[in-house]
């Protein structure tokens, strides 16, 4: 037969599990059932899809992909907006008039135009509309992401009409092959250039443009410089050929070191007219009509005097320009470049070259194309039109909803179960001892005749309290330990539970004493227990040394 303290234990191991299994079991079923009652509440996007198949004879590819990507252009969804009246009512619509918005622009301090109202239902409706373009079968996938299934039928089965009707309308290019040659040529001549850049060293590839940079630099600067001296020298040619008379009748270059002849010239010009002016009214030996005739002839000597100012300063400059070049054709010619970078960037040259003259015949081509082609006819035919029954909602479905709701429940139930459970409770050490004592004698006392034993069990720190040793005779009696002594009784003197004639009430008020005692306690019990008992043997020990040293 199973002990008193095993039956307690098990059935305490039996409830605890019982009630562990219960939480568990509820927290999961609850955390599985919330989910499916809410689930009409969450925010759920939906997602209509519908597909056309082009039909056009000799269509290129790359025509139709564009067609189908300019559904999401500007143009057409404005025409959309306007269509279906998405401005107003709509998830893609900004309400500037609710309380929301106005306390918003207060905050931020930006008012919502009607601009950016407009731009925002654009972008959002962009970024909800997915066109796609599958060569292999002609098809063209257009999916439109919403709140409600029916808005994003109604948007998708819109976009497949406006493309119907723009590929009737346009029709589409057909591909020409001349021009695919040519791009594929530019597209080689690219990936040359590409790969020969990628084969070279970073810091030789920057050297060499330096290097390369520089001589054009200094081969731009003499070419600038030849040219100059070539128009100085011309210039001076032009000077030196030059009289007085041929400054006052022909006309002078048009260039700026002539200038100041221009100007002496109109000098003379206006000092003649005075001459001319004042022979008419003054008689030939009147003073002023003597100083406007020395004037002219002061001018005519000024003429002289810039002209041949203007060829000594020709002279100079010419000197200095021919000066500077032959600096600059010497230094061109100490810069002796490595064997090596020559011919890097030989190649390099050869290769961009090649790469600007395939692109330049490239974008010819396709200028003459789109002028002399003409749009092949087109037809898009609705495959599946979208519809708000065929709707594919976004995000988990019910059940991986339940699924993680019930997994959420499990866990939480877990948690909470191991956080409530039952723990041994801080007991005074003396009182349980005088618990258990009194217990068994009580048991005793009620299962057999004999009147029940009286024990007391003084506290334990009774002994250390003690100020006058306690008497101790030289030899004991019995060297047993107290409790040992009181237990050996006990179990002498016991009453099998089966033979006890006990009524049924109170033997089930002493079951259930005891095993409140016994159950909930036990751990702690046992630990008391030899504490107890190693004291008792401590006191005992103690006596006997006491005892011998008399």
């Amino acid at each position: 037969m199973p002990a008193p303290d095993d039956v307690a234990r098990q059935t305490r191991w039996r409830a605890g599990m019982r009630s562990a299994v219960l939480k568990v079991a509820a927290f999961t079923a609850i955390g599985a059932v919330l989910p499916a009652l809410f689930i009409d509440f969450l925010p759920r996007d939906f997602t209509a899809e519908t597909r056309l198949k082009i039909e056009a004879a000799d269509a290129d590819d790359k025509s139709i992909s564009e067609a189908a990507a300019n559904l999401r252009s500007k143009a057409h969804l404005d025409h959309l907006i306007r269509e279906l009246d998405l401005g107003r009512g709509s998830e893609f619509a900004v309400d500037r008039s609710s309380v929301f918005r106005l306390v918003l622009d207060i905050v931020s301090g930006q008012e919502t135009t009607v601009g950016k109202a407009e731009a925002g239902i654009r972008r959002r409706l962009a970024e909800a509309i997915a066109v796609r373009y599958d060569p292999a079968p002609g098809e063209v996938s257009i999916s439109v992401t919403a709140d409600r299934a029916d808005e994003a039928a109604r948007i998708a089965n819109a976009l497949g009409g406006m493309l119907r009707a723009e590929m009737a309308a346009t029709g589409l290019r057909r591909a020409d092959p001349v021009l695919e040659n040519l791009r594929q040529a530019f597209e080689k001549a690219q990936a040359d250039l590409s790969g020969f850049l990628a084969g070279v060293d970073g810091a030789r590839l920057a050297q060499l443009r330096r290097a390369d940079g520089e001589e054009r630099a200094l081969a731009a600067q003499v070419s600038g410089t030849e040219a100059e001296l070539a128009g100085l020298g011309r210039k001076l040619g032009q000077a030196s050929e030059m009289t007085l008379a041929d400054v006052l009748e022909k006309q002078l270059p048009n260039s700026l070191e002539f200038t100041a002849l221009d100007y002496q010239r109109q000098r003379l010009v206006e000092a003649k007219l005075t001459v001319d002016q004042l022979s008419a009214e003054l008689g030939p030996r009147h003073p002023r009509l003597l100083a406007a005739q020395a004037a002219v002839d002061s001018v005519r000597s000024d003429i002289g005097k810039a002209l041949e100012r203007l060829k000594a300063s020709l002279k100079d400059q010419e000197a200095a320009t021919a000066k500077r070049l032959a600096e600059l054709k010497a230094r061109q010619q100490k810069t002796s470049p490595d064997k090596h970078m020559v011919e890097i960037g030989t190649r390099l040259a050869a290769l961009e070259g090649d790469a600007e003259e395939t692109r330049s015949r490239y974008l010819e081509a396709m200028r003459r194309s789109k002028t002399a082609s003409t749009p092949a006819p087109a037809a898009a035919v609705v495959v599946s039109a979208a519809n708000a029954g065929k709707a594919q909602p976004l995000g988990p479905s019910s059940l991986m909803l339940a699924g993680i709701g019930g997994a959420a429940g499990f866990a939480l139930g877990s948690a909470l179960a191991y956080f409530t459970r039952r723990r041994p409770e801080d007991i005074d050490i003396d009182a349980l001892l005088e618990n258990e004592d009194l217990l068994a004698v009580e048991n005793i006392g009620e299962t057999s005749e004999e009147p029940p034993l009286e024990v007391e069990i003084a506290p334990s720190h009774s002994a250390e309290e003690e100020a006058v040793p306690t008497p101790l005779h030289e030899l004991a009696a019995n060297d047993t330990p107290f409790g040992d002594r009181i237990r050996a009784m006990l179990m002498a003197n016991r009453i099998p539970e089966r033979d006890a004639d006990l009524p049924p009430l109170v033997a089930a008020a002493i079951a259930k004493q005891r095993t409140k005692v016994a159950g909930r306690q036990e751990e702690a019990l046992e630990l008391r227990r030899d504490m107890a008992e190693l004291r008792e043997r401590v006191q005992s020990y103690a006596a006997r040394r006491a005892a011998s040293g008399r």
